[in-house]
């Protein structure tokens, strides 16, 4: 006579785990470089988290990823993408906003960063992990280099975006995954040391707008067999 009430169970812990497993986007918002340098634009709801410093002669832009994802939502990190605006200025040298520099702050040197390109510049689209990870790896550009002589940033393109994602780590394990990330890195624990994780971005130009979001997930639930598991074992001891 139970068994209507189990199945009901069942259903509704798969839907819970369903939604505490669901991929979460926030927007980060629009960027710049302004001068005089290290000064920059931004334009969003995370002015708080968001700065930017002198490195070298280059302006680097700090995101704390960490403190975002606190009052945004999320608890893990899957990947991070950074976006052409698609206002800027394109030409077949120096297409859009050129990355000059990707880097995170209290990572754990164990999680690998995998990078991937889309958008309308054929240079990159032939280019693997390796090679576009080498253009942003230092902050290296300079006047007159452009994607195709030199391997110093990636040029976006008109809505091209640079996704990355995180091989490794303690959150990639929690939930499993055959993307070599898993469901994501903890940006708080494990993955992220002492001070949480933050993202830094060097742009070689000034007044090219680009976009940054964070790609989500809630910390999985219990793997949803357990939960069923355990209203059989609750049903079968009332039957007892």
């Amino acid at each position: 006579m139970n068994h209507p009430r189990i199945a009901i169970g069942a259903t509704c812990a798969v839907a819970l785990a369903g939604v505490a497993q669901a991929d979460l986007t926030i927007d980060v918002g629009r960027l710049c470089n302004v001068h005089p340098a290290p000064n920059h634009h931004y334009l969003g709801d995370w002015a708080h988290h968001v700065s930017s410093t002198m490195v070298d002669g280059y302006t680097v832009i700090d995101i704390d990823v960490a403190g975002i994802m606190t009052e945004g939502g999320g608890g893990l990190l899957r990947g991070i993408t950074i976006r052409d605006h698609g206002n800027n200025s394109y030409s077949a040298m120096s297409p859009g906003a050129d990355i000059d520099y990707v880097g995170f702050v209290n990572l754990d040197p164990a999680v690998d960063v995998l990078a991937e390109y889309d958008g309308p510049t054929s240079t990159h689209l032939a280019e693997d992990s390796d090679q576009l990870m080498n253009r942003i790896r230092t902050l290296d550009a300079f006047t007159g280099a452009n994607q195709v002589d030199d391997d110093v940033y990636v040029s976006l393109g008109r809505m091209g975006e640079l996704n990355m994602r995180f091989a490794g780590g303690g959150g990639g394990d929690q939930g499993g995954g055959d993307d070599g990330g898993g469901t994501g890195i903890d940006p708080f624990g494990s993955d992220g040391l002492a001070g949480g994780l933050v993202l830094r971005i060097g742009e070689s130009g000034s007044m090219e707008r680009f976009s940054v979001h964070l790609q989500t997930s809630e910390i999985p639930a219990p793997p949803v067999w357990s939960l069923v598991g355990g209203l059989l074992l609750s049903h079968r001891r009332r039957r007892v």
